[in-house]
């Protein structure tokens, strides 16, 4: 009966693996969702020190997160971050699609974030 059951678990680690294999990086605004802060939403497949990378990509930034809430489902990560400027500012529109498209190349596992 154990073997049975590693097999059904390694069965599982490996559906969830190939599940979260073929999924793309996406990252984008959830607009309204603060008054005082951008809120952005990270899926991506997740990997050791994914968090640690896009925490480095927020400071290299110049950005502060507020609030962070972190979830992993089958293998992908859920991750939604309130950013501000230093000062405790929303960002601005241009200053959004740096910090997006600077999220994408951090999970995809480009280095140096643009400012």
């Amino acid at each position: 009966p154990l073997a049975a059951l590693d097999r059904k678990r390694s069965f599982a680690r490996g559906a969830a693996a190939a599940i979260a294999e073929g999924m793309p990086t996406r990252a984008f605004v959830i607009p309204g969702a603060a008054a005082d802060a951008t809120v952005v939403e990270v899926r991506a497949r997740d990997r050791v020190g994914l968090l640690h990378d896009l925490g480095r990509c927020f400071a290299v930034a110049g950005l502060s997160v507020r609030s962070a809430h972190i979830a992993t489902h089958a293998g992908q990560t859920l991750d939604t971050f309130y950013l501000t400027e230093f000062g405790g500012t929303a960002l601005t529109p241009a200053r959004v699609a740096r910090t997006l498209a600077a999220v994408i190349d951090c999970c995809e596992g480009a280095t140096a974030p643009p400012r």
